[in-house]
């Protein structure tokens, strides 16, 4: 059962990705960035799914923490444009700046000086506060008297939900719990699935 729900998982963003490359057109270019995302998403988790049956498994915890960067990157980004509270889109703005840095100096620090992964304080970081400012701007979307993308809104709601949801896995990576409860991330990484097809899926009405 952990098999299937495993591949579905990693397979699963087939689908966002399909239905965002096939309205790619009708996307404003924050849209266009969040499909292309989904690309590197794609790539990174068959990519993972192949180190993990090969003699370089070890690399994986390498290839987890590149991607949680670009992850952050990307949400922070997405959030600012799509925020109109000042406080949420100058948070989201400085979070954008600063997470480069606060990544290599934990590469640094935890990394080649202490030999742990930088994931371990890194991912609940950025998983916490990507789930604050996201549904913070849910909140203020629904309230929001002017229009809104639809598309815009289930990603943001998925982006909650996930970083929401992973954020207590996140911070045992590496660690014998979190191998036992990691079917649970692949059950949230579906579920986020649904919520970005959902919104891409908004594309064809309209162009946003």
């Amino acid at each position: 059962m952990q098999g299937a729900i495993q591949l579905i998982s990693v397979w699963g963003i087939v689908v966002p990705l399909g239905i965002g490359l096939l309205y790619y057109k009708n996307a404003e270019f924050n849209l266009r960035l969040f499909i292309g995302f989904l690309v590197v998403g794609f790539i990174t988790d068959v990519s993972m799914s192949i180190i993990y049956y090969s003699e370089y498994r070890h690399y994986i915890t390498h290839v987890i923490t590149l991607y949680s960067l670009i992850e952050a990157c990307i949400f922070f980004w997405f959030i600012s444009k799509s925020a109109r509270h000042k406080l949420a889109v100058r948070l989201s703005t400085i979070l954008f700046w600063i997470t480069p840095l606060l990544w290599t100096t934990l590469m640094v620090v935890r990394f080649l000086i202490l030999k742990a992964s930088p994931g371990q304080i890194f991912d609940p970081f950025y998983t916490i506060s990507v789930s604050f400012l996201a549904g913070f701007t849910v909140l203020e979307i629904i309230e929001r008297e002017d229009p809104v993308s639809r598309a815009i809104f289930w990603i943001l709601l998925g982006m909650f939900f996930y970083c929401f949801c992973t954020f207590f896995i996140m911070g045992l990576l590496n660690t014998l719990l979190s191998e036992r409860i990691w079917v649970l991330n692949n059950i949230f990484n579906i579920i986020t699935y649904g919520f970005y097809s959902v919104g891409l899926w908004q594309l064809h009405t309209c162009k946003v």
